[in-house]
C-alpha cells in the first residue's frame, strides 16, 4: 500500500483548508441567495399591496352601490327589509368563502423555494463526494 505524497499541494494540513475555505464560499453564496431572493419578495408584494390599496376602495364603494340598486330593484316586489337581509346573507355567504380560499391560499410553498433547491443539490454533492453523514435538506426543516 502506498501512503500519499506530503508535498505542500496534497498536504492533510492544505485539503483541510481548502475545503473549509470552499465551504465558507458556499455558505456565503447560500446567504447571498437568500437575501436576493427575500429582497426581490419583498419588492413584489410591496407592489401588490400598493396596487391592492389604490384597487380596493373603488370596489368596495362600486360594490355598494350596486347592491343598493340591487335592493331598490327587488323591493318592487318583496319587502325592501327582506331584500336587504337577503343580499347581506349572501354577501356574508360568499365572502367567507372567498376569505376560505384566501386562508388556504396561505399554504402554499414558501418563498425561499429557489434557495432550497440550491442547497439541496449542494448538499448531494457534498455527500457524493464521500460524505454520507450530511442531512438531506427538507422543506420541514425551514419550518
Amino acid at each position: 500500500m502506498r501512503l500519499p505524497k506530503k508535498d505542500a499541494e496534497g498536504s492533510l494540513g492544505s485539503l483541510i483548508t481548502k475545503l473549509a475555505d470552499a465551504l465558507g464560499r458556499l455558505m456565503n453564496e447560500h446567504l447571498e441567495l437568500v437575501r436576493l431572493e427575500l429582497k426581490r419578495d419583498a419588492r413584489a408584494l410591496a407592489m401588490v399591496g400598493v396596487k391592492l390599496a389604490v384597487a380596493v376602495p373603488f370596489a368596495v364603494v362600486g360594490y355598494a352601490f350596486l347592491c343598493a340598486a340591487l335592493c331598490l330593484l327587488a323591493s318592487r316586489w318583496v319587502a325592501l327589509g327582506t331584500v336587504v337581509a337577503t343580499v347581506g346573507a349572501l354577501n356574508m355567504l360568499v365572502g367567507g368563502v372567498l376569505a376560505y380560499a384566501a386562508m388556504r391560499g396561505l399554504k402554499r410553498p414558501s418563498v425561499i423555494d429557489d434557495t432550497v433547491q440550491e442547497l439541496s443539490k449542494s448538499v448531494a454533492v457534498l455527500a457524493a463526494d464521500g460524505h454520507p453523514r450530511l442531512p438531506e435538506v427538507r422543506r420541514e426543516h425551514r419550518q
